[in-house]
């Protein structure tokens, strides 16, 4: 069953706070919020607003939903035979060269692999991109 959001009055088949605002809406893109992209760990308690992202699919899924986070910390080894953070990281890059979405101008990331070439591959890809774009 589909239901409308209050907040932008656009149809959602997913259950969510009968008090939604603004803030919460799935279809408002918003950068206050920051993505943890790991298959096992969690991030610390730091004050930000994390959503953890378990797989490459799950991650994109909240950029389109939420538009580009204010911060990622990546992993780059997402189990075994999975897609991997370097692969989130070529497809978040193409949603912001299409403007699917918009990367903050103040954007951070951290690396906190384990693996030291995938999480260096992650680190430069992602650093030249937003030295360039």
């Amino acid at each position: 069953m589909s239901d409308l959001c209050p907040v932008c009055k656009r149809s959602f088949s997913f259950s969510c706070d009968n008090d939604m605002d603004a803030s919460r809406c799935p279809f408002i893109p918003r950068s206050d919020w920051s993505l943890f992209l790991d298959d096992e760990r969690f991030p610390v308690d730091d004050g930000r607003n994390w959503r953890i992202a378990r797989t490459k699919k799950h991650a994109l899924d909240y950029c389109v939903a939420y538009g580009a986070p204010e911060h990622i910390s990546f992993d780059h080894d997402l189990g075994y035979n999975q897609p991997s953070g370097m692969d989130f990281v070529k497809e978040f890059v193409r949603l912001d060269q299409e403007k699917a979405i918009d990367i903050p101008v103040d954007f951070t990331f951290y690396v906190h692999s384990q693996n030291p070439v995938g999480a260096e591959n992650i680190r430069q890809y992602l650093t030249q991109y937003l030295r360039v774009r």
